[in-house]
């Protein structure tokens, strides 16, 4: 094996034409790389403007997640921790889960001791930030071991990368590293003593490459669009305005005027009233839209260089950022940008550091797993767990790392659900179908009854958050259609003539659709994952709500828009029909303002309660769907009346339709015969029904039957 590496190693630098005088004794200066460019040096002397921001923002970044250190086994030489869970998964997808479950986590150990005090001067912060700003700058970072009497490190030294020269070897590939600022000062570094960290670059088998040099053109425009600027403001500079005299002045007289206006109008005198006959006239001066265009396109530059060190403009700006796309900006900035850096270093610190503390290779460097999780997600699925009896106290603190605790090994049952262990009788009776052909037959169960009539989820917490917040949102839009309607009116009493246009007097709904959606949506999504949790825990098959899944994640955005979407929708409809009826009736500004009021006092008596009880429950039953859907063992859903139900919840009992499909929808009517003889109309305006509610206050639920 080794001969033919060696081989390999020979063919491939007779490839490259690898063919050193002499004389020379290093490599020869375009070995450094195959791509073309700035040297080192210069790409070293880049690093300012946004190149510095982004670099650097990276570097730190990256230092900042934990390194531990871990043993495969176990061992009885250095004391050692159980693994914490989440950091436990990270590792049942490298590893797979057995043997994920052999590994714990190292306190004590040299290898420790050295990260953490690199050197006399530097330390482990200092290391990974030093490694991961030179790989963005240059794409390569070389950190010298210096081993003391035993041949084990006892100092690491992060060298300049631009000071660093690979020899090549026909038979080794790589014999070792020059290293030195010119060619006197050069010193011989072996390759076992060199740790080389890179970026890889298709054109070169010995050199990586940087975010920086790929996008190095795009840089120096930026650089020359700075100078630019800068070279305009300084070198044609010019006044605010010019005074145009009819006439000619003398010098005298240009210099006196010119003093009279410094005098008049500087210091604490700006900002006062000029006076002047009709001999005199003021004309501004400025820049033209030409001259400061430089100014755009050094945000198109930005934009692309922030492209290429994978950093998210709403990490680089504040403008337009809200806490939605920052959130989405910092889970792909950690997912796509710095978690692949961390997994760079770490595994070369694995391959040419741990050996020379571990021969055996059972000890291995991880960084903790960086991207962030779903707290909320999280915390509603420990709740969930625990209350439903998923899993006991004892279970979730072991997979927090945490020890168990007297009575913790029990799971809690609800007294209002199945007690564990027992079993209902299932119903072999194929369920009604709805709208589909008496022929068609297939093979159902029905869950066991007491699970599915068992009490869903509690919803009360999100319907106080959903109602505060709603609250909130219509008390803005009613200052900001009382506002429009006072900006419309044409005296400054609010009595005079308006300029009858409803349209524009109404809150934007594209505007409000996108803010309601992003102060309902953590709550709204909290709810959805609820219902998706206890869904799991009835079917009781070992089926997870998966809420990371990319289809998961594009639903639940469009269900929060339309929940905005129908809110807004009605208030912009009742806001226009009461406007246009104090129009008709002749109303100035004061009346309709006072309209506009009752509306959403209206709103605050019952609208803000019944929204906020009817999309709890209308969430969880949208999250109880998609676990149904993930699952795979789910064909039809039946509808279940609660025992109050009125005559339209009555018509949907035991109602059955295929899963993904709809009971009713958009623009369909429902007929059914009120206790009162008559008949009753529901027509379905907004959105489709495939789930509770079914109309505002209802409180049906939905259960699954299985294939």
């Amino acid at each position: 094996m080794g001969r033919l590496r060696n081989g390999l190693a020979a063919a491939l630098l007779k490839a490259l034409d690898i063919v050193k005088p002499a004389q020379l004794g290093y490599s020869l200066p375009w070995l450094r790389r195959a791509t073309k460019g700035a040297s080192d040096d210069e790409l070293i002397e880049r690093y300012r403007s946004w190149v510095y921001t982004c670099a650097n923002k990276n570097a730190v970044t990256a230092a900042q997640v934990p390194l531990r250190a871990y043993v495969k086994g176990g061992t009885r030489r250095w004391p050692t921790k159980r693994v914490e869970y989440r950091q436990k998964q990270h590792f049942a997808q490298q590893f797979g889960r057995k043997d994920a479950g052999d590994i714990e986590e190292i306190e004590e150990h040299p290898i420790l001791d050295l990260l953490a005090k690199v050197n006399p001067w530097r330390n482990s912060f200092d290391l990974l930030e030093l490694i991961f700003l030179y790989e963005g700058l240059v794409g390569n970072s070389y950190v010298y071991k210096l081993r003391g009497r035993l041949g084990v490190p006892e100092e690491l030294w992060v060298l300049p990368s631009q000071w660093v020269e690979i020899k090549p070897d026909k038979q080794k590939f790589i014999a070792g590293y020059w290293y030195g600022r010119s060619l006197e000062s050069r010193q011989f570094i072996p390759a076992a003593d060199m740790i080389h960290f890179l970026l890889p670059d298709p054109a070169s088998l010995f050199y990586g490459t940087s975010p920086l040099r790929a996008v190095l053109g795009v840089v120096d425009v930026h650089q020359d669009l700075l100078d630019y600027g800068t070279a305009l403001l300084e070198n044609y500079g010019r006044p605010d305005f010019a005074v145009v005299i009819k006439g000619r002045l003398s010098d005298d007289q240009r210099k006196a005027l010119h003093n009279e206006l410094r005098q008049t109008f500087s210091g604490s005198h700006a900002g006062s009233a000029a006076v002047l006959d009709d001999m005199q006239d003021i004309k501004p001066l400025g820049f033209t839209p030409r001259d400061m265009s430089w100014l755009g396109d050094r945000k198109l530059t930005m934009e692309e260089i922030a492209g290429a060190f994978g950093v998210p403009l709403s990490k680089l700006k504040t403008d337009d950022v809200n806490r939605s796309n920052a959130e989405a900006g910092n889970y792909s900035y950690m997912h796509d940008t710095i978690s692949p850096l961390l997994k760079r270093v770490e595994q070369k610190l694995n391959e040419q550091l741990c050996p020379d503390f571990d021969p055996g290779r059972r000890l291995f460097l991880a960084f903790d797993d960086c991207v962030p999780e779903n707290r909320e997600y999280l915390l509603e699925e420990l709740r969930v767990h625990l209350t439903t009896g998923y899993a006991s106290i004892n279970e979730k603190r072991e997979h927090d790392g945490l020890d168990p605790v007297d009575g913790g090994d029990v799971p809690l049952v609800p007294n209002n659900m199945v007690p564990l262990g027992s079993q209902g009788e299932p119903d072999s009776t194929p369920p009604p179908e709805d709208g589909t052909p008496p022929s068609r037959a297939y093979k159902a169960q029905r869950l066991a009854p007491s699970a599915a009539q068992a009490a869903q989820p509690a919803t009360d917490d999100i319907e106080t958050a959903l109602k505060g917040i709603v609250a909130r949102d219509f008390e803005s839009q009613r200052r900001e259609v009382q506002a429009n309607i006072a900006a419309m009116s044409q005296d400054e009493k609010g009595t005079g003539p308006l300029i009858e246009e409803t349209e524009i007097w109404l809150f934007g709904r594209s505007k409000w659709n996108r803010l309601l959606g992003e102060h309902c949506n953590s709550t709204l999504k909290g709810a959805i994952m609820r219902g998706g949790d206890y869904a799991a825990n009835i079917l009781a098959m070992g089926v997870s709500f998966e809420v990371n899944r990319p289809e998961l994640q594009a639903w639940l955005g469009k269900y929060v828009f339309e929940f905005a979407r129908r809110v807004n929708d009605k208030t912009h409809d009742d806001l226009k029909a009461t406007l246009s009826e104090g129009l008709m009736a002749g109303e100035h500004a004061k009346a309709l303002q006072s309209r506009v009021a009752g509306v959403f006092e209206d709103y605050a008596r019952y609208r803000t309660e019944r929204i906020a009880r009817t999309e709890a429950i209308r969430a969880l039953n949208a999250g109880q769907e998609q676990l149904w859907r993930q699952s795979g063992v789910v064909s039809h859903v039946r509808w279940i009346t609660s025992g109050d139900a009125c005559e339209f919840c009555r018509e949907m009992a035991n109602r059955t339709v295929m899963l993904g499909t709809t009971f009713w929808s958009e623009g369909q009517q429902m007929n059914v015969q009120l206790d009162s003889g008559g008949e009753g109309r529901m027509q379905f305006s907004y959105s489709d029904v495939s789930y509770p509610p079914l109309h505002p206050n209802c409180r049906c639920a939905v259960e699954a039957v299985l294939a």
